[in-house]
């Protein structure tokens, strides 16, 4: 579609929210961090694979560096 890539990273969500569980778990602080977009053009050459494991990682590393701190 020719349109920017936002990434989008949100931490903190897995202790408001257990894994297997549907009970809130009180007042939690959850951290949302919009990155820089990615230009259609810059990545309009990879396959899915590739671009997936691009944002993958770029999330990746960001969320590492939040939960540092």
């Amino acid at each position: 579609m020719d349109v920017p890539i936002l990434p989008v990273v949100i931490s903190g969500t897995n202790a408001a929210l257990p894994k297997h569980s549907l009970n809130f778990h009180g007042r939690q602080h959850i951290h949302i961090r919009m990155l820089e977009p990615i230009p259609a053009e810059q990545v309009a050459h990879l396959s899915v694979e590739d671009l997936t494991e691009r944002v993958r990682t770029l999330v990746a590393n960001q969320l590492a560096e939040m939960m540092q701190a």
